[in-house]
């Protein structure tokens, strides 16, 4: 098994223990992930030969994405527009260049700060990018755009959850909260965007980040750009 499963009612008794040392509020339940498989770990960018890597199984939609996407713009009415910074704002947006890769040797392209690619013979693919979130808030949404003509390579962006005790010593705790898998685009531009299963933001003991992962290998001509990178939460 690559992968374990378990299932843990927030409310109640939290699995790990760091988590409950924590504080962190959460409600409902939330399901996990433990990705055990070196290729995996590798494919994301941590140690294959380090500890397990846990992530929140995504919750199962079997809409189209125009009804989904139908879905969102009807909640994005109801809520109104928003004050640029004031208090009803309920988002918060990474752009490509604020991504810094796992290697300084890395060969990118920045496109005058409009996206993010790769270039050909980069010892480096992945890139990380922090993202302030809101104290509190449930998390909604990971919404990614790109740009890709090629169907065999894209990107990939996940958003991780770090955790520690707040007045203790310990190892930090991180979790992928969830993933964009942009590998199959094809046709250009593109909005696509993943549901975040039950997360409240806590800064107090965890930070949170963005992490784009490139396809390799990458030829000469490729065109596959991260351009951003938003997060959506509730209230």
């Amino acid at each position: 098994m690559c992968n374990q499963r378990i299932s843990t009612p927030i409310a109640g008794a939290i699995v790990l223990a760091a988590l409950s040392a924590s504080g962190t509020t959460l409600a409902g339940e939330r399901e996990y992930e433990w990705i055990t498989d070196p290729v995996q770990l590798e494919a994301r960018g941590f140690n294959p030969d380090g500890p397990p890597l846990r992530r929140l199984v995504p919750a199962s939609d079997t809409r189209s994405k125009e009804e989904r996407l139908a879905e969102r713009r009807a909640r994005e009415q109801r809520a109104g527009s928003a004050e640029v910074g004031g208090p009803g704002v309920n988002w918060a947006t990474v752009q490509a260049s604020d991504f810094r890769f796992l290697s300084e040797s890395a060969l990118y392209n920045t496109g005058g700060n409009y996206y993010l690619s790769i270039e050909p013979g980069t010892p480096n693919r992945f890139a990380d990018a922090p993202i302030l979130l809101k104290d509190d808030r449930r998390l909604m949404y990971l919404d990614v755009w790109t740009h890709d003509t090629n169907p065999a390579r894209g990107v990939d962006v996940a958003l991780y959850e770090v955790c520690q005790p707040p007045f203790t010593g310990a190892a930090a705790e991180v979790t992928e909260l969830a993933m964009v898998e942009g590998g199959s685009e094809s046709g250009g531009n593109a909005f696509n965007w993943a549901t975040i299963p039950v997360t409240y933001v806590d800064n107090r003991v965890c930070v949170y980040y963005v992490r784009a992962m490139f396809s390799i290998p990458v030829d000469y001509g490729d065109d596959v750009r991260l351009q951003k990178v938003r997060v959506y939460w509730n209230g």
